[in-house]
């Protein structure tokens, strides 16, 4: 149940359409009520297009075989910033009672928001693996895959509760890595840290198995 077939242009141009519809939800808003509420959703919208950015330029360059450290540096780049995708579900953290707009159409601007992140990092990864599958067995690349979901969940815990960044990486690599080496050899210590990682990988793992079961059934019919 690798992904094979699928339309770059096609996605880049839904994910587009998707995410200018969120941005002119939010527009709207900031028209009506005169405040920049929840402007924040702009910049993490942009951080969940850049490993979907990735993706594709992963997919560009993956049949030109003297560019493997290209490929390398992208995929290390997606890595880092592929947690931004599904982080703006947490975004609903934000949703209570606001002058000037009912409630329930601020419910629809953060879920139209985090509805983007989310098929952004799904699609991000159909790419990704599509392009694993050209050097890894079937049965490590969903190994892989299975790790790379409960390694998101915990880079969306690290962004959220211990408010760190992709760029820290670089910017403060020796602390974060301190930071996660302390949290990695005693997970039990910190129960909210392990919680959000098993929940949220294991609801992003089995979302990203029912996307796929259901392009597999559209594909071949059934």
């Amino acid at each position: 149940m690798i992904p094979v077939n699928f339309n770059r242009t096609a996605l880049l141009r839904i994910m587009l359409l998707s995410s200018g519809m969120s941005v002119v939800l939010l527009s709207f808003r900031m028209y009506m009520t005169g405040q920049p509420a929840y402007i924040f959703l702009c910049w993490n919208l942009f951080l969940a297009w850049i490993p979907f950015l990735c993706a594709l330029c992963l997919d560009e360059v993956r049949e030109y075989p003297r560019r493997k450290l290209l490929r390398r540096m992208i995929f290390l780049v997606w890595l880092v910033f592929f947690p931004n995708s599904p982080y703006i579900i947490t975004d609903l953290f934000h949703l209570h009672p606001r002058p000037g707009m009912p409630l329930w159409f601020d419910l629809f601007l953060l879920i139209s928001f985090a509805w983007n992140g989310l098929m952004l990092g799904f699609a991000s990864l159909m790419v990704v693996q599509r392009w694993m599958s050209y050097v890894l067995s079937a049965r490590l690349n969903w190994i892989l895959v299975g790790l790379l979901m409960f390694a998101c969940g915990y880079g969306v815990y690290l962004g959220r509760f211990e408010r760190w960044n992709s760029w820290d990486v670089l910017a403060q690599g020796g602390t974060l890595g301190a930071n996660i080496f302390h949290q990695v050899i005693d997970p039990f210590s910190n129960p909210r840290m392990l919680g959000v990682t098993l929940v949220y990988g294991t609801f992003l793992l089995l979302g990203y198995l029912t996307l796929l079961a259901l392009i597999n059934t559209r594909e071949n019919g059934k």
